[in-house]
């Protein structure tokens, strides 16, 4: 689970270094192109895909752990945290408060506990 955390606060705490919020690339990229372009889309859903797969080992090492419930749907949860994250992505490009996006990660960590 602390992986999981870090990852999350590691991307609010870089995202705190410039007044110019850029976003992320991957979730730049589907919120502008989404499926409207085949190949773009084949893309970024390979790279989404492989978002989730981390997220999935991690919850994994998490259950063995016993961090997290071994009843939970390992391919759900990683889904989820990879929708967290982009949703995490859009709202710092959006100028969301610091303390705003600490809230975010300390819900979708309570969640997935």
């Amino acid at each position: 689970i602390k992986y999981i955390y870090l990852v999350f606060n590691s991307i609010v705490e870089n995202s705190d270094n410039t007044n110019i919020h850029n976003g992320c690339l991957l979730v730049n990229t589907v919120n502008e192109f989404g499926q409207r372009n085949k190949n773009v889309s084949k893309v970024v859903k390979n790279s989404l895909n492989k978002f989730e797969n981390i997220f999935k080992k991690a919850l994994l090492k998490a259950q063995n752990k016993k961090e997290i419930s071994k009843n939970i749907n390992l391919n759900t949860y990683a889904f989820y945290l990879v929708s967290g994250l982009c949703g995490l992505q859009t709202m710092i490009k959006n100028g969301a408060k610091k303390k705003d996006l600490q809230n975010h990660i300390k819900i979708m960590m309570h969640t997935i506990q």
